[in-house]
């Protein structure tokens, strides 16, 4: 008798915790640029959230989208260009909030739609092949 595998495999705690980490930093990323004309206004409660989200609350979100994706490399689950990856996205999460109250907004504006694509390849590559199973 031969026992064959499903195809579509269960997702680990770890790789929700992934999907859920990267789908909190888009709605993030969004909500600053949909808040970014009330800070350029001058609208003060606005530019107090803006720094608030962009300096705290994304940097800290990028923090544990790098713990999640190591502990995944870890299990083999993930390919290491994931990690890399994870540690680029902060970076530029870093660059980003140094651009922003540097002023400079025309690399601010840019390097957000950066920040927005590392997002959506980190949801992307962080999902197993269900074909094979592995990383």
């Amino acid at each position: 008798m031969t026992v064959t595998t499903p195809l579509v495999t269960r997702r680990t705690r770890l790789e929700t915790s992934l999907v859920v980490l990267t789908l909190v930093q888009v709605v993030l990323v969004v909500v600053q640029g949909l808040t970014a004309g009330h800070v350029l206004t001058g609208n003060r409660t606005f530019v107090l959230a803006h720094e608030i989200v962009g300096a705290n609350v994304i940097g800290f979100v990028s923090i544990a989208q790098i713990v999640v994706v190591g502990l995944l490399l870890r299990a083999r689950l993930v390919r290491p260009w994931l990690l890399v990856l994870a540690v680029v996205a902060f970076g530029l999460v870093v660059a980003q909030v140094f651009l922003g109250f540097d002023g400079r907004m025309a690399l601010h504006v840019p390097n957000a739609l950066l920040v927005l694509v590392a997002q959506g390849v980190l949801l992307v590559g962080g999902r197993r092949d269900p074909r094979t199973d592995t990383a």
